[in-house]
């Protein structure tokens, strides 16, 4: 062990374990029993046994002998701020190899190897113990909780996983807490259960604690028609849609309101390993990087003293459930993520798991365990991530390049501010604006009332000695998103009005989104509208709103749409530099037509 997997370890035997929160099972929860079938399970692949009691079908006729992939070495790509082309291993280079061959065999041709048929096989609910036992140690050295008895448990990714979540801890009529612009299939999950969305203001750097507790403090069961929602949902890094990374105060604040008011943080953070910091910068750790003196392993522990911020790191109770999952590191498809949570919780959710999805895909769980687990290591995983942080960081700045150059934005000169928490100096990134020289003499500064109401919402004012405003938007520190703000009001049709509250303003600034929409898919670019993350669940701004809303989300309200400002999102994650370039240079263009 070395010194510093010995000091984790040390520090984990102090921890005390979390809390009861039995109180928060849901019904539902509490009355799931396990699978009576399952109770045969630890006999299943004992060879001494000679079993006639399990529905198992005969090995021998499953159709595959092998499985196979060709991988690539775990050092490919480039981390942040080391050139591309110069990451690969001098061995890898001298031989011209950049790939490996990994297969699974149908019965194991070596003690303790992976065997095909055991992943062809009905299996437990729980997953691969293999696989089970490295995400545990990947926990405890990059994200480990404040408490000692913590579980991780497998699942069929993290859509599968809050799903499971809602069941666990909600009842129909309950609300969730979730932030103003969020992930829409989240929403979804609870919807048709009656589980309705309660939103809390996020701004430019996640999640606003203030905001929270004075919804949480101020709240009416009768006014409401619910009791105080009990659950938080949150993306904390590299937000989806906004691109948001919440930092390490506004997190301890956020947990102390998890106290205070007894609810559970629902932490679904995809994003984690890219978080590749502010634009415009030399990326945080590009030193040690550049480093030749440093080794691997050092490299690989500063990177996870840079990128490893969660809840659990906070949590000294068991409040938190983290969803983790592969999507975003090995692929999609696999379907295959993680939970982290109390025991009280697990044990609930493996139960969901023993009686709908069964054991995540049994052919899956065998290639991301012999890639990761058996061929790379721990090691080789780390370096994966700094690899893939790099590679998206880098397709951050290819956006923000063609954004800054198309729209003629000076980009100021970041400022540190030092972490009352960790005394460290964390550089904030700033929102960048956009302006058009030929500014109208405007009159009114629209509603008072409006304007105090959208106060904590506001990206900015009208008029500047720059002109008017016509885009903004804070340059991602982490994911994959950048949440580009439309002006609305600067246009030529609502350009000087101050009916903002009114219904004929907000039909108007609907349209124009719209047709600016419109226009952008006609140069076949394609941006993602911002009605569709509204996290009230109404859809405000979408075409055909009414068909997409219920009578019983009108509880919630659309209080927290400013309809002078419309929002797309932008994802730099799929098209490579040349075309990501070209294409951005069309959008402002559109963008700068529009204005005209």
């Amino acid at each position: 062990m070395d010194t510093h997997s010995a000091a984790l370890e040390s520090h984990a035997a102090s921890l005390e374990n979390a809390v009861d929160m039995s109180h928060h099972l849901s019904t539902l929860a509490k009355e799931r029993r396990s699978s009576p079938l399952k109770s045969f399970a630890k006999y299943m692949f004992d060879p001494t046994v000679r079993s006639l009691a399990g529905g198992l079908p005969n090995e021998a006729y499953f159709p595959f002998e092998t499985l196979s992939a060709t991988t690539m070495h775990p050092d490919i790509y480039a981390p942040m701020g080391i050139e591309p082309g110069k990451a690969k291993s001098w061995l890898a280079s001298l031989l011209g190899k950049s790939l490996d061959f990994i297969e699974v065999p149908k019965y194991a041709k070596k003690q303790g190897g992976l065997q095909l048929k055991n992943g062809l096989q009905y299996g437990a609910a729980s997953g691969f113990q293999i696989l089970s036992d490295f995400l545990t140690e990947w926990t405890k050295l990059a994200v480990p909780p404040a408490y000692a008895n913590w579980e991780v448990l497998l699942c069929d990714g993290s859509t599968d996983a809050f799903h499971k979540v809602v069941e666990l801890l909600c009842e129909k009529g309950d609300g969730i807490l979730v932030e103003s612009s969020t992930y829409p299939s989240a929403l979804e999950t609870g919807w048709p259960m009656g589980v309705r969305p309660v939103t809390t203001p996020i701004d430019d750097y996640g999640l606003v604690p203030e905001a929270l507790e004075a919804l949480l403090k101020g709240w009416c069961d009768e006014e409401r028609k619910m009791r105080r929602p009990r659950v938080l949902y949150t993306v904390p890094i590299g937000q989806n849609p906004t691109g948001s990374t919440i930092n390490d105060e506004r997190r301890a604040a956020v947990y102390a309101l998890a106290v205070k008011y007894d609810f559970i943080i629902v932490e679904d953070d995809p994003y984690w390993a890219l978080n590749f910091g502010p634009y415009g910068i030399s990326p945080p750790g590009s030193e040690i990087e550049k480093d030749k003196s440093k080794s691997e392993e050092e490299k690989n522990k500063a990177f996870l003293g840079l990128i490893g911020k969660s809840y659990l790191k906070n949590d000294t109770q068991g409040r938190v459930i983290r969803i983790d999952t592969f999507s975003k590191t090995i692929a999609p498809g696999c379907r295959l993520g993680w939970t982290t949570s109390n025991p009280q919780f697990a044990e609930r959710l493996l139960r969901a798991s023993e009686t709908s999805t069964q054991q995540p895909s049994g052919p899956v769980q065998l290639l991301v365990a012999e890639l990761v687990v058996l061929n790379w290591g721990m090691g080789g995983w780390i370096r994966w991530l700094r690899g893939l942080r790099g590679e998206y960081g880098r397709r951050r700045n290819w956006m923000i390049d063609e954004l800054v150059k198309g729209f003629d934005i000076k980009v100021p000169k970041l400022q540190a501010i030092t972490s009352a928490s960790t005394g460290e100096d964390q550089m904030m990134p700033v929102r960048l604006e956009a302006f058009v020289k030929q500014a109208p003499s405007i009159t009114s500064t629209g509603d008072n009332a409006w304007n105090e109401k959208m106060a904590g919402l506001s990206i900015g004012s009208t008029k500047t000695s720059k002109g008017i405003k016509i885009l903004s938007f804070i340059p991602p520190s982490a994911g994959m998103f950048c949440w580009v703000a439309i002006h609305l009001e600067n246009h030529g049709s609502l350009r000087g009005r101050s009916d903002f509250s009114s219904v004929s303003y907000q039909e108007e600034s609907k349209e124009l989104m719209q047709k600016i929409w419109v226009s952008l898919a006609d140069k076949k670019v394609l941006v993602a509208p911002g009605w569709m993350f509204s996290g009230d669940g109404l859809r405000t701004g979408a075409p055909d709103d009414d068909s997409l809303t219920s009578s019983s989300s009108k509880s919630n309200g659309d209080e927290n749409v400013d309809p002078r400002v419309g929002h797309f999102r932008l994802a730099f994650a799929t098209l490579e530099e040349t075309p990501m370039r070209q294409t951005m240079i069309d959008f402002c263009k559109v963008v700068n037509k529009f204005f005209e």
